[in-house]
């Protein structure tokens, strides 16, 4: 799975970086989406868009249309979500949305998230992923049949981090963090029944790894097309 499209090559969430994720061969792809000021959903990874844009514009306190303005890198607009299920959902067999973190209150990304779900009738091609457990209980209650993936990393704070949350959840898959597999307190995290998604795989050594392990069924990386060759190989 192409993390953020082929982003080693082209820029993040962006149209094309998502066509050459499906050129160089990539199962699907792994996008964000955040919430603009007048309720559209928008693929970009972080809310705060300085590092990508050089404007310290947050997207929750933007319109669509100020951000569109903006050159998301290479001369490419920021997307929103509609564009990338009504041009990708046919070329891939996964797109993973994940849902950037909105803490416990509910900011109606989860509603969108399901109307448009609805209108591309993506369910089945579709794995919802999150940080953050309320996120994904929202979005399990707004669409039940979803594919959810819980995402995990060391730097969560203990709430999100317990693991209790995937016998509460019962998601698809644990989304892990590769580094969490090298702190011996974590790995328990792997003898799980559940599939492991992991992210983000970037080195021929770390992807030779993960494709021998059997409990792995995606590997997220910026680079589809080395992990492609090695899997072919």
């Amino acid at each position: 799975i192409a993390h953020r499209g082929a982003s080693a090559s082209e820029p993040e969430n962006t149209l094309k970086a998502f066509q050459t994720a499906y050129k160089l061969g990539a199962d699907g792809i792994e996008l964000d989406i955040h919430l603009t000021k007048d309720g559209k959903i928008v693929v970009c990874h972080d809310n705060n868009i300085k590092r990508i844009t050089g404007k310290p514009l947050k997207i929750a306190h933007s319109s669509l249309a100020q951000l569109r303005k903006l050159d998301f890198g290479k001369g490419e607009k920021i997307p929103t979500l509609d564009e990338v299920f009504d041009g990708f959902l046919k070329k891939f067999s996964i797109i993973n949305v994940e849902v950037k973190s909105t803490g416990l209150s509910n900011h109606g990304v989860e509603e969108k998230l399901a109307k448009c779900l609805k209108k591309f009738k993506a369910h089945d091609k579709v794995l919802v992923s999150s940080f953050n457990p309320f996120n994904l209980l929202r979005v399990k209650n707004l669409v039940p049949n979803l594919r959810l993936g819980y995402l995990m990393c060391r730097e969560q704070n203990v709430i999100a981090r317990n693991r209790l949350w995937p016998s509460v959840l019962r998601p698809h898959s644990l989304n892990l963090d590769q580094n969490l597999y090298k702190y011996a307190r974590h790995r328990t995290l792997f003898k799980t029944d559940y599939p492991k998604w992991i992210w983000t795989v970037n080195t021929l050594k770390d992807m030779r790894f993960w494709i021998a392990r059997n409990d792995v069924e995606a590997i997220i990386t910026n680079y589809p097309d080395k992990l492609r060759k090695l899997i072919e190989k």
